[in-house]
């Protein structure tokens, strides 16, 4: 005779671990993009890690009632399929803006200077270095390196109203040093690291420095370029 097998039922995952995925994948989000976006990864992860404070409140506030409505629903109609999927979908969409972001706004040396500068970027620019760090709470840096076609150097200057600025190089807080007994390397050496292919203005001879703030004061921007106008160094910063 035929023996029957029997099959036992799933039982539905528990609320309390619908939870603590929902709430692991809302984190989790953030801190990729932050990781990823950061030039200093590690740095990047750091400051994702600490704004799951921030972010957290935002999961008890928008996402907790949620997944909440969706259990008291599911024990009222006596439903048993799909409560994980309805309860995690909200969360699961954190991550589909999360990669619109990458696409739209690309964590690359191009993507910056498109962002930051001019979008296209000019057809002439070569030699491109990008860094950047902040985001959430943290105060945004970005520096970017390259070198162009003095003809196309028109365009750039003007992708923001900046203005000639009487300031030398050593002026500025970017890129003050520190001589004496203990000499210290300038803050952008300093973000950057040690890396050989990160060009110095000092090299550039006598430069032009042209700088412009918004009317808030929030953001500052920076541009150093050479006497020629073929290579730029530029900073841009806020509060």
């Amino acid at each position: 005779m035929p023996t029957e097998v029997k099959t036992e039922k799933r039982k539905p995952l528990h609320f309390g671990w619908m939870l603590l995925i929902s709430f692991v994948l809302f984190n989790s989000a953030p801190i990729v993009d932050q990781t990823l976006r950061w030039s200093n990864h590690f740095n990047g992860f750091v400051n994702g890690v600490f704004h799951i404070f921030f972010y957290g409140w935002a999961w008890v506030l928008y996402f907790l009632p949620w997944s909440l409505v969706i259990y008291g629903v599911y024990r009222w109609r006596k439903w048993k399929r799909y409560r994980a999927v309805w309860t995690l979908v909200p969360t699961v969409l954190i991550w589909g803006v999360v990669f619109v972001g990458f696409v739209t706004d690309p964590p690359t040396a191009k993507g910056i200077f498109e962002r930051k500068i001019l979008n296209p970027m000019p057809a002439s620019v070569k030699n491109l270095r990008a860094f950047r760090a902040g985001g959430g709470v943290a105060d945004y840096t970005y520096l970017i390196s390259f070198d162009v076609d003095p003809e196309e150097f028109e365009a750039v200057l003007k992708s923001r109203p900046f203005e000639r600025s009487s300031r030398k190089l050593r002026d500025l807080t970017l890129f003050r040093k520190s001589y004496g007994e203990d000499p210290q390397p300038a803050i952008y050496e300093f973000l950057v690291g040690e890396k050989e292919d990160w060009p110095s203005p000092y090299e550039w001879g006598e430069v032009e420095v042209y700088e412009f703030e918004t009317e808030n004061h929030h953001w500052w921007y920076t541009l150093i370029t050479d006497k020629a106008h073929r290579r730029v160094f530029f900073e841009a910063g806020c509060y």
